[in-house]
């Protein structure tokens, strides 16, 4: 009585695992330890593509692409020591040739005394999920490939500020390796006055989920810290969470520069524009001051604006921060040189700051009138020379410039300077501590100049080349 219980309760059982076998969604398929096949369920035809009794009896190498043959005979000796395979993931061939993606899981069949007998084997089909797989490690090639096409640091975090990617254009910036690109990152690089200001308002932005944007600096790998715009949006899933943060970092130093040369330039702009209409103001006044017509006036004031227009076109030259002895010298004494041989120069170039360029056009403006009115240009025998040298000072050097009349009419001192050597003498002495000697000899006016080098070039690097020609 209890052998038929016994045998009916293990009828039972097998009745039951033939039923899971047969009604699986997994291939399930038995072998002897040789590889025969000897069980096939409805799953494993779905799967391969051969009924049961097509492949009952035979190998299940049949199933082996070409270049996995060797796998079974493997798989088959790890069973016989007793060995369990789980979830190894291959690929078989189908019956019509096609690959299949396949997931596996082996396990040796014992019988009553224990003895490893065969194996089962379990097979679920992955193609789906290889797939999208292969589709996801395609997705981010092609990501990884538009990013390191564009000029900017672009970058990707996880929800918790951890950086999970970063193009290659912040490794060629920083010279660090991709290895560095964990929670710390950029912050090995943050210019020290920058980094707790940037990793406040980043943890702020990780815990709110709100919109991260700074501007910090940045050190290039070659040491040189430049200016940065940061910013990172959140990735949202449907449930409001975030999953990600997106993010790009452009390098804004050359803009910062230009805005802030922009800023100077502006600021220079003001001051020189009302300096310019004090001094306009002062032309006004004294050009009026001694005239004995409206016309005279007018004559000497557009002169004088004349002379001053000529300083500021040759500072254009010298983008405002410089302007030529040579070219202003030249050009204001244009009107008077008339292709002849009256006026000698003998000028050494020099870049000159632009206030001491403004003075300058305007005194040789002043002393060329002079001389035509009065002077030597006054009369077909007379001549000027001009020369303008370096000469070592009694507090280093000092640009020398002489006004020399001759051959003119015979020269008596004023009995009240003139607003001209007035200006000059005054501006010269006060406004850039040189010195200034007006010489009323009876042959000719000589005027000298003397301007430490310091106060009239603009920078070291306008000291004139020996190779420079005078201008003459």
């Amino acid at each position: 009585m209890a052998a038929r219980s016994e045998a009916t309760r293990e009828s039972l059982t097998a009745g039951w695992l033939a039923a899971i076998v047969e009604s699986s969604d997994d291939a399930i398929v038995s072998k002897t330890l040789d590889g025969v096949i000897t069980s096939w369920n409805p799953a494993a035809e779905r799967l391969f593509g051969y009924l049961a009794e097509e492949v009952t009896g035979r190998p299940i190498a049949i199933l082996a692409p070409p270049e996995r043959e060797n796998e079974m005979p493997a798989i088959l000796e790890r069973i016989r020591r007793g060995d369990k395979i789980r979830h190894f993931e291959t690929v078989r061939r189908h019956k019509d040739g096609s690959l299949i993606d396949i997931s596996l899981t082996v396990s040796p069949i014992r019988d009553r005394r224990g003895r490893i007998v065969g194996a089962s084997k379990i097979a679920r089909d992955i193609t789906e999920r290889r797939q999208a797989e292969q589709a996801l490690l395609e997705s981010e090639e092609r990501f990884r490939n538009l990013a390191n096409t564009v000029p900017d640091v672009v970058w990707t975090a996880a929800p918790d500020g951890t950086i999970t990617f970063v193009n290659d254009r912040w490794f060629d910036f920083c010279g660090v390796t991709p290895e560095r690109k964990g929670r710390d990152w950029p912050e090995p690089v943050l210019y020290p006055d920058d980094r707790e200001r940037c990793l406040e308002q980043w943890n702020r932005a990780l815990r709110e989920g709100t919109t991260y944007e700074i501007e910090v600096r940045n050190q290039r790998h070659d040491g040189e810290y430049r200016w940065f715009l940061v910013r990172a949006v959140p990735v949202r899933d449907a449930g409001g969470r975030i999953t990600a943060w997106f993010g790009a970092s452009t390098d804004i130093h050359d803009r910062k520069q230009a805005e802030e040369r922009q800023q100077m330039l502006t600021a220079e702009l003001s001051h020189r524009v009302k300096n310019m209409l004090t001094v306009v103001q002062v032309l006004a006044e004294r050009s009026g001051s001694k005239a004995t017509s409206v016309d005279e006036c007018l004559e000497v004031f557009r002169g004088r604006l004349g002379a001053l227009s000529t300083a500021h076109s040759a500072l254009l030259a010298g983008d405002w921060n410089w302007v030529s002895l040579a070219s202003l010298v030249q050009t204001v004494l244009e009107p008077y040189l008339g292709g002849t041989d009256r006026i000698r120069l003998d000028v050494r170039d020099l870049r000159l700051e632009p206030d001491m360029g403004q003075t300058l056009a305007l005194g040789l403006h002043e002393l060329a009138t002079n001389a035509a009115k009065y002077g030597a240009l006054s009369s077909p025998t007379g001549r000027v020379a001009l020369a303008a040298h370096l000469h070592a000072g009694e507090h280093g050097e000092e640009l020398r410039i002489v006004w020399q009349e001759s051959g003119g009419p015979a020269v008596e001192p004023p009995a009240v300077a003139g607003f001209g050597t007035t200006m000059l003498s005054q501006a010269i002495e006060y406004q850039h501590e040189g010195r200034a000697e007006l010489d009323w000899r009876t042959e000719g006016l000589v005027c000298r100049l003397a301007l430490p080098l310091t106060k009239a070039a603009s920078s070291p690097q306008a000291r004139p080349r020996e190779e420079d020609p005078p201008v003459s």
